[in-house]
C-alpha cells in the first residue's frame, strides 16, 4: 500500500486534477501534473458510476495503490502528481491486468515528462 504521505491532499487535488497531460487505457485514465520538488504523490478516483458498492470502489483503490507501491520500490516514478480515474468495470479486472495497465500509463507519463523537460 502506498503511504499516506505520498497521497494527494484535497487542496492539491483541486489544482492538479484540471492541469497536466492525460493518458488512457481500457480501464483507467491518468492525469499527470507538473513535476514536484518533494517527490511524487498519487490519488485514485473511483466514482459510483464505476462501482456501485463502496467495497468494490475501495478494492480498486487498494489495487492501484499496491501497483504504485511496487513502482515506488523500483524507483521508476518521476516527481509529479499522478491522479488515476477508474473507468467502468475496473473493479472486475484481475490484478495482473490492472498492474499492466498502470505500467503502461506510467511509462507513457514518464516519456511525456521527459520530453517536456528536454523542450524547456
Amino acid at each position: 500500500m502506498l503511504p499516506k504521505s505520498r497521497r494527494i491532499t484535497r487542496q492539491e487535488f483541486e489544482t492538479d486534477h484540471r492541469v497536466g497531460s492525460v493518458f488512457h487505457t481500457e480501464h483507467f485514465s491518468l492525469r499527470v501534473s507538473a513535476p514536484r520538488k518533494n517527490g511524487f504523490s498519487a490519488s485514485v478516483v473511483v466514482s459510483k458510476k464505476v462501482a456501485k458498492h463502496s467495497v468494490d470502489r475501495h478494492v480498486v483503490k487498494r489495487r492501484v495503490y499496491d501497483a504504485l507501491a511496487q513502482h515506488e520500490k523500483k524507483q521508476t516514478l518521476l516527481p509529479a502528481a499522478y491522479i488515476f480515474f477508474a473507468k467502468r468495470d475496473a473493479h472486475t479486472v484481475p490484478f495482473k491486468v490492472l498492474s499492466g495497465e498502470i505500467n503502461i500509463l506510467l511509462t507513457d507519463a514518464r516519456h511525456a515528462i521527459e520530453k517536456r523537460a528536454t523542450l524547456v
